[in-house]
């Protein structure tokens, strides 16, 4: 029996190969109850901030702590966590700030769920977790499936998220996961017991595996990271594609961003949209290294006419994300731990800059769950 491997591969990429980021937490064993917390997990606990430079609004983040994740938030000059179960990762703020989507992961599954910004009131949206099952028999590997990054749409009516259409697929005596699709699920059915279906996917590429979607201002289209499968390659192709959306329902229209040369999103990941739309950044990881770029917003076409400008100059950057009013980034820098930078961004012109980044804090975070800022 074997098994593929690439989503493994796909999610190794993404962060880096970093230990201190990894993506990839300590597995743990199989629980035998839902992963719902029996409470809410409220506790306040606090970590010294290395520089006391007062943070706008409240930025998430995830801290990891004997192989896995919990979520914190920093506001001003702390930073608290409000999650204390572990298994939490990438989480995203709803467009007012009160509510957290997030994924929790299991060994073999992980499902978007959804609190209040105090880690209160936790409610599942996705349903992947096998019942019934020996862990780790040929049964439970035919019932693997993953839900993954979950963001909210500008309004507040959809979170997009990455998942398998289906279980494992036989490929003549093995198992193959299926691809990490799109999927777009109304806000309204949180609570309902509602668990998406395959009807809610928007759309599948062949043995292309999708991550980190991001919105643009207006809610028509999603910017991501797609990794193709590459049978008998020794790396995986990743570059950003687009979907321009007709929601509710409707025709989409899919493609790979264009750039002014063929190289321009190659080994792109990590997209962003500005809080106006009017930007996008990205992480170009290429010979190893990886850096922060910007480009202008792409068009309806997927097309992006000026070339990217580069932000950061480490070798090891990673997760650009904006401050709610689009005057700063936020990023990691990846070393023996990673730093929390926050750092300028003005516009001269059509010319962005960024200036000398303030170092918040060394820590274990995560990587691969990026940040989300909300005001």
């Amino acid at each position: 029996m074997r098994r593929s491997f690439y989503l493994l591969i796909l999610l190794c990429l993404l962060a880096a190969c970093s230990e201190a980021g990894s993506a990839l937490p300590t597995m743990q064993p199989l629980p035998t109850n839902q992963a719902q917390p029996a409470v809410d997990e409220t506790q306040a606990t606090q970590i010294v901030v290395e520089n006391q430079s007062n943070v706008p609004g409240k930025l998430l983040f995830v801290r990891v702590e004997n192989g896995s994740g919990d979520i914190w938030v920093h506001e001003g000059t702390e930073a608290r966590r409000i999650t204390t179960s572990h298994k939490k990762y990438q989480p995203s703020w709803s467009p007012d700030g009160s509510k957290i989507a997030y994924i929790q992961r299991e060994e073999s599954f992980a499902d978007i769920w959804v609190m209040n910004a105090n880690g209160s009131n936790k409610q599942q949206v996705t349903n992947n977790e096998p019942t019934n099952i020996a862990a780790r028999s040929e049964d439970h590997i035919q019932t693997l499936r993953w839900a993954f990054y979950p963001r909210w749409s500008p309004d507040g009516q959809f979170l997009s998220y990455v998942s398998q259409a289906q279980t494992p697929r036989d490929v003549g005596g093995g198992y193959q996961e299926y691809p990490l699709s799109l999927y777009i699920y109304g806000t309204r059915r949180i609570g309902t017991g509602q668990f998406p279906e395959a009807s809610f996917q928007r759309f599948v590429q062949a043995d292309t595996d999708l991550s980190h979607p991001t919105w643009s201002d207006d809610g028509t289209m999603i910017v991501y990271s797609q990794a193709e499968r590459c049978f008998g390659c020794e790396a995986a192709e990743i570059q950003l594609g687009y979907a321009v959306l007709d929601l509710p329902g409707g025709n989409d229209e899919y493609g790979v961003l264009q750039g002014p040369s063929e190289d321009t999103f190659k080994g792109a990941i990590d997209p962003s949209f500005s809080p106006d739309g009017k930007w996008l950044t990205f992480t170009k990881s290429e010979n190893g290294y990886s850096d922060v770029f910007i480009v202008p917003a792409p068009d309806t076409n997927g097309k992006v006419r000026s070339a990217p400008i580069k932000l950061t100059s480490t070798g090891r950057s990673r997760q650009a994300t904006w401050s709610p009013d689009g005057t700063k980034l936020a990023f990691f820098t990846i070393s023996d731990q990673v730093t929390l930078s926050i750092a300028d961004l003005t516009i001269e012109g059509s010319t962005p800059s960024l200036s000398q980044p303030v170092d918040i804090r060394r820590d274990l975070f995560d990587v691969d769950s990026g940040m989300s800022w909300a005001k």
